[in-house]
Parts: structure tokens; sequence; C-alpha cells
């Protein structure tokens, strides 16, 4: 009797292993798209870099990176913290620092150069983002 149940112990234990392989199989797959998201969000913030000077949209990143615009937002989110409009005002004014800091560009010149359709916008929001105006960042030594 007990030669009997060995070989339904193993077809049972086989059972259990092809169900652990299913259940696990969807942590596989989120995994890599995980990797392959994280691949993606690189690819965006390149593009976010190479092209600051222009008019960035959702859609225009998202199309890049072969992603619906919201799907691509919740991913960059989740990745990098900021969402796409964020994350491109903050790059807008961190290579806007080091124009001031390391050239005598005008402040109407560098916010166009960065991406900004007016000076007083660019002012606004360096302002708001550092506690002081762009002339003013311009005159601290670094």
């Amino acid at each position: 009797m007990a030669s009997d149940n060995k070989p339904s112990e193993i077809n049972w234990s086989l059972d259990i292993y092809k169900i652990l392989a299913e259940l696990l199989n969807p942590l596989h797959i989120s995994i890599k798209n995980n990797t392959s998201y994280e691949d993606s969000i690189q690819d965006a913030k390149k593009y976010i870099s190479d092209h600051l000077n222009e008019k960035l949209t959702v859609q225009d990143i998202a199309d890049i990176i072969h992603m619906s615009p919201s799907h691509f937002s919740r991913v960059f989110r989740q990745q990098t913290g900021f969402s796409p409009y964020d994350f491109v005002l903050v790059s807008r004014l961190n290579r806007a620092k080091d124009f001031l800091q390391k050239t005598d560009m005008s402040i109407s010149q560098i916010a166009f150069d960065i991406g900004f359709n007016s000076e007083s916008n660019f002012i606004y929001f360096f302002t708001k983002s550092t506690g002081l105006s762009p002339s003013k960042f311009r005159k601290l030594k670094f």
C-alpha cells in the first residue's frame, strides 16, 4: 500500500510546484517590466535633457518611449518622484543656474535658450525655486 501512494504523492508535489510557478510568474513579469520601465524612463530623461530648449509635452515624450501619456506620467512619477512637468521645470532651472554661473548671457537669452516662453515667466519660476532673482543668483560666488 505504501508503494501505491508514492506516484500520487509525486503527482501531488508536481501539481503544487506547477501552482507555485503560476503564482510566481506575474512577479517575474512585474520585475522584468520594472527594469524595462527604468530603461524607458532613462530614455525619456535623456530626451528631455537634449530638448530642454523646445516645447515639451507629456504626449511628445510618451510618444518617444512608446507609452500612453497617462501611463508614462504614472511610471515617470514612480521612477523619479517627479511629474514629467516638474522634472522638465527643475531641469530647465538647473540649466539656468549653470548658465548664470558660467556665462554672461542675458537673462532673456537664458530664458529662451532653456525653453521658457517669456523672460518674466522664467524669472517668476526661478525666484520661486531659489528664493533669489536670476540676477542676484548670478552675483553669488560659487
